[in-house]
């Protein structure tokens, strides 16, 4: 124990009163001194607590003196310290608790045993290192759950740390990234980017200012990816470095190239539906014409003598008005909207009766090679329709070809496709993963340019003079109407493919029903979910798509609708979606399925017209307002189409 001398009291003394701590000196189980900061910690001033009769024990909250001398005594016999402390909790004069450190050693003061006690408020402290756990845990929540790849690197480019997202996005192990250099991370070719970035943060004086640029990143593969880098100048114990924040901008491409070919696709249907509107309307015109010319020069026919010099005339203007005719046709065609008769038929058998005619249309420029598959099953098309759109390929391919040398090959296989609608050289709505049947065309022609890539199926484009730019168009609209899809490859010099993708449809019900019930309309085929709580609303709307050749599937609420959305939504064409519905609401509902299937096409039918979210950014096609009708049910689909 340490004896206070009496000459050292009064500088112990002054020590004691500029200490911010609470210091209190107790002899014999008595207080004998506390400094002034007491008001401080406990709320009492030193009188009050040096008065005769006042209880100390009641500061300490729910630990009495007693037991705190107990504990502190243990403490001290325990170690070889002479003082010992503790974190206790006081209660303050003005009923606040706060948290202290008691610290107590064990004395001799004038041949007596006391103890001096010290108390140190660290309410305040204890809640700026919770704060900062907090904001460290936060900090590094965020780092680890970000979604994005985050580097911490030296203003060398040397990294020292990363998140999983860096070590998900770039395929190494975060011990790998540890202390490799972000140039690796670059392709060579694009160092020009790093540059670009090295000249910025050169112009940058750590204050904090985030820049941003589009780079380049390869992953530990050597896949090239495009990536948004964001860069943030920060000082980290003295060292100057850099939080780096590099975003897979991939999906962001894809998404804008597809939203690029969706709309020239809506350009394209817009300018098609002006055009066959155009044409509709002066067909049946200019057909009647052609009828009173056809027919007044059989009458002429029959009047002249076998041997009148005017009997050639008349047949060249017979001959003349029907070629008018096939030409309306033609034009009608490139519309889709021809008439068709669709029938079941082995498509080698058609296509092989072509051949002759075909191998003497290209005899002067080259050699036509065909091939077959066996394997290929009956199909349901209109031959004539198929056949039109066979020998304007061919004859496309013949112009396309330059001098004698020429290749032309056509083949008929069958095999797996799967296009979402998005790709370069695909023309068509989203083709469904499925087996379908392939008519390809190809020479070594010129080939399209890529700049015409996307337009040589428009209605009267066409890149030689003497054409009329009605031959691809025409093979679009039937294309259409057989609910196929084209694609083409094409490279300048080297000569172009294309690809007419049939389904294989082994029922004619569809086709007839599209024929019989929808006249010009030609809706996508495939089944439909139907989710809706009103069960007459699912009945009457389910028996009005099954007229229009749709089979359908139908949940009554939004937990059932979301299970079957799981197992069919891949063979799913569209989604009629009520908003109102118990369990799980049509918006909650719409969420999920945009999570599992971006890309289905979703038509909300609901009798609510104040809708609280903008729909058209959950990627709603179109909207069928309740009550509603058959024709009303038709131009909805119609929307969708045009949309696809």
């Amino acid at each position: 124990m340490i004896d206070v001398p009496v000459q050292s009291e009064e500088l112990f003394r002054i020590l004691a009163e500029n200490c911010p701590a609470m210091i209190f000196l107790e002899v014999d189980n008595r207080i004998v001194y506390v400094n002034s900061h007491s008001i401080f910690v406990s709320g009492y001033t030193p009188d009050e607590i040096l008065a005769d009769g006042f209880d100390f024990s009641k500061i300490f909250y729910q630990k009495p003196v007693s037991q705190l001398k107990q504990e502190f005594t243990q403490a001290i016999a325990d170690s070889s310290e002479k003082t010992s402390q503790k974190e206790v909790e006081i209660l303050r004069k003005d009923g606040q608790v706060r948290s202290c450190i008691l610290s107590v050693q064990n004395m001799v003061h004038q041949g007596k045993k006391a103890y001096l006690c010290i108390i140190n408020d660290v309410t305040d402290l204890n809640l700026a290192n919770r704060r900062l756990l907090e904001s460290r845990q936060r900090y590094w929540s965020l780092f680890e759950g970000a979604s994005d790849a985050i580097f911490l690197e030296t203003i060398d480019g040397v990294i020292l740390d990363c998140n999983v997202s860096a070590v998900r996005s770039y395929g190494y192990t975060r011990e790998e990234l540890m202390g490799m250099n972000a140039s690796e991370l670059v392709p060579g070719e694009h160092s020009a980017s790093l540059q670009a970035i090295e000249d910025e943060l050169g112009r940058s004086d750590y204050s904090g200012k985030t820049i941003t640029v589009v780079s380049t990143g390869k992953r530990k593969s050597g896949q090239i990816f495009p990536a948004e880098v964001s860069i943030t100048p920060l000082t980290l114990d003295g060292d100057n470095v850099y939080l780096v924040n590099v975003r897979d901008i991939s999906i962001r491409r894809d998404l804008e190239v597809s939203r690029k070919r969706y709309e020239q696709q809506l350009n394209q249907l817009k300018l098609l539906d002006n055009f066959s509107n155009v044409v509709h309307g002066l067909a049946n015109d200019f057909n009647n014409l052609l009828t009173g010319i056809m027919g007044y020069a059989d009458l002429i026919l029959r009047d002249l003598s076998p041997a009148s010099p005017a009997r050639e005339k008349a047949r060249k203007i017979v001959e003349a008005s029907r070629k008018g005719g096939e030409f309306i046709q033609q034009l009608i065609s490139t519309t889709g909207r021809l008439p068709t008769n669709f029938q079941s038929a082995d498509i080698n058998v058609v296509i092989k009766e072509m051949i002759p005619d075909l191998s003497a249309m290209v005899s002067s420029k080259g050699v036509l090679t065909c091939v077959f598959d066996d394997q290929v099953p009956e199909l349901l098309f209109d031959a004539g329709q198929i056949k039109v759109a066979v020998k304007n390929l061919v004859l496309n391919a013949f112009d396309a070809s330059i001098g004698p040398d020429g290749k032309f090959a056509l083949s008929i296989h069958k095999g797996d496709q799967d296009y979402s609608g998005a790709e370069s050289g695909y023309f068509g709505p989203p083709l469904s993963a499925g087996t379908y049947v392939s008519i390809r065309v190809a020479d070594n022609g010129s080939g399209i340019e890529s700049c015409n890539l996307s337009r040589i199926f428009e209605p009267f484009f066409s890149t030689r003079f003497s054409q009329r730019g009605l031959g691809l168009a025409t093979v679009l609209g039937i294309v259409r109407r057989h609910r196929g899809a084209i694609m083409v490859k094409s490279q300048v010099n080297m000569g172009s493919e294309f690809f007419l993708l049939l389904p294989i449809q082994t029922d004619c019900s569809a086709a007839h029903s599209q024929q019989n019930t929808q006249g010009d309309k030609a809706f996508p085929a495939g089944a439909i979910l139907v989710v809706d709580d009103d069960a007459a609303v699912c009945e009457i709307l389910c028996s009005q798509l099954k007229v229009l050749g749709f089979e359908t599937f139908v949940a009554h609420n939004g937990v059932d609708g979301l299970e079957q959305f799981k197992q069919i939504n891949r063979s799913l064409s569209l989604v009629f979606l009520d908003l109102a519905m118990p369990e799980k609401s049509g918006l909650e509902l719409l969420h999920e399925m945009r999570w599992l299937n971006p890309k289905i096409p979703v038509i909300i039918c609901t009798g609510m017209h104040d809708f609280q979210e903008d729909l058209s950014q959950l990627g709603v096609s179109t909207i069928l307002h309740k009550p509603f009708r058959l024709k009303d049910i038709e131009q909805a689909l119609l929307r969708v189409q045009l949309k696809s």
